[in-house]
């Protein structure tokens, strides 16, 4: 089933007399699972808001009946957190599922307007159109590989997938993100912060299994798009298959 038969037929939850106008919102997320620490929480993607939930996509499958942790980002101020129950999932072809939500606690008529007012395309619009500056980028040299925008392998979307960056020589994970593409020599990975074209870093699919090795990259390109900032990154040696098949 398609978001737009999602749209078209809903199903009423429990409870509910009749269904919730629902207001199409492209805005990004960020949820986590109620009772894991507040490092956890992962991009998501709105569909729509109505007063009584919110519907996301998201990347690894979700059950109904989770308890979920949800907050919104829009005109430079977070909007929740919510603490929501999942009341519906939906695979979707490019293999994300649709996810519907319902406040763990209604929200008022008020409230509701308020967040609509906040999340509207009016709103937004100025935030989108202000300038970002451009990260510091230092040229790389001759003997470097070429940036990302030259390799000789097609790149190919395909399903959003979580990442964490790290240190070569660290535990802790330096930054999150998400994959935008791949090809056989490399990531496209869009995250919140710039990193220096040059960093060498290790990168591990946040849904991979514990025994799933980190993969080593450099960074080769880094660019602002919106607010957030798309590098290139290069593997520094070409990962087993078995490992590659959690980028996406």
């Amino acid at each position: 089933m398609s978001a737009a038969t999602y749209l078209e037929k809903p199903k009423p939850s429990s409870g509910e007399r009749r269904e919730a106008a629902r207001h199409r919102r492209n805005l990004r997320a960020e949820w986590r699972l109620l009772g894991t620490a507040e490092a956890d929480f992962v991009p998501a993607r709105v569909l729509d808001i109505s007063i009584s939930g919110i519907a996301l996509f998201v990347d690894p499958p979700l059950r109904r009946g989770q308890i979920l942790v949800v907050k919104l980002d829009a005109a430079h101020a977070g909007l929740g957190p919510w603490v929501m129950r999942i009341t519906r999932t939906i695979q979707q072809p490019n293999n994300t599922w649709l996810v519907g939500c319902s406040f763990a606690r209604r929200l008022t008529e008020s409230r509701f307007r308020a967040l609509l007012d906040a999340v509207s395309p009016k709103t937004l619009l100025p935030a989108t159109r202000k300038p970002t500056p451009a990260p510091k980028v230092v040229a790389e040299s001759p003997d470097e590989p070429g940036s990302c925008e030259r390799r000789n392998a097609p790149r190919r979307p395909g399903a959003t997938v979580t990442v964490a960056l790290s240190h070569p020589h660290s535990r802790t994970p330096h930054l999150k993100g998400w994959v935008q593409d791949r090809s056989l020599g490399g990531l496209g990975v869009c995250a919140s912060a710039a990193v220096k074209v040059g960093t060498k870093l290790k990168i591990h699919a946040t849904t991979a299994p514990k025994d799933i090795p980190a993969v080593a990259i450099r960074v080769v390109s880094c660019r602002a798009v919106g607010k957030e900032w798309l590098l290139g990154c290069q593997f520094l040696e070409a990962p087993p298959t078995k490992v590659m098949y959690f980028f996406g």
